[in-house]
């Protein structure tokens, strides 16, 4: 016979619990390449990814909101009150987040526009118009978030290697806000990688948690 108490100690743990303290975006043309880890040595963090460019800050209430969209179907049994069999037909995998920074990447993607060949003016301005159509290409991103420090850090990255801007929110100009470029990004299967997301849990924290999280031990190579 065991308590309540006992169950708890044995089914629970408190460390598992993680938040996001700390994040940074990538975008990059379809044409790099993705890495094959984003880690080093003992689960340290990698540099940047070559070839990306950053999204700048995100704001702080929000952060990342990551969703799956699924549909599904039903099969009705007769003599059965529930489905007696469901399928998802379809799971559309987005990612939105408000970004802060007005950067020339921001700015392409909020307003579907090409500003590769933009330089200043004779006056240092800069000028672009607006396509009444935005044009959204598809992009790589990283999304790259982190939960501790030192020797108990934890990073959690998701790798979007075909996506696009599918929403963007209003924007405002006020003296109580800052300009913001709220973005959903829509993820599909990368035509030649054959996956729409890929995942990583890791650093040094992370490490050490693994079996706590029902992985098997970390042994590292010699």
């Amino acid at each position: 016979m065991a308590t309540m108490a006992e169950l708890k100690n044995g089914a629970h743990n408190a460390s598992l619990i993680r938040k996001i303290l700390n994040s940074v975006s990538f975008i990059a043309p379809l044409t790099t390449t993705l890495p094959e880890t984003y880690f080093t040595t003992g689960g340290a963090l990698a540099a940047a990814p070559v070839g990306f460019l950053p999204m700048g800050i995100v704001g702080k209430d929000d952060g990342y909101n990551f969703a799956a969209d699924q549909d599904s179907e039903e099969v009705e049994g007769h003599g059965y009150t529930s489905p007696v069999r469901i399928d998802i037909t379809s799971a559309q995998r987005t990612m939105q987040a408000t970004f802060l920074e007005t950067r020339k990447e921001t700015l392409e993607q909020a307003l579907g526009v090409d500003l590769s060949g933009i330089t200043p003016g004779a006056n240092g301005e800069i000028e672009f118009i607006e396509p009444e159509l935005p044009v959204q290409k598809h992009v790589r991103m990283v999304n790259i978030g982190s939960d501790g420090a030192g020797d108990q850090e934890w990073f959690l990255i998701k790798e979007y290697p075909y996506c696009k801007v599918t929403e963007i929110g209003d924007m405002s100009w006020s003296a109580s806000d800052a300009l913001q470029y709220e973005l959903t990004y829509t993820a599909f299967p990368d035509p030649v990688l054959g996956y729409s997301v890929r995942n990583f849990i890791g650093g040094p924290g992370a490490i050490k948690a693994l079996e706590d999280m029902g992985f098997p031990a970390y042994t590292p190579t010699p």
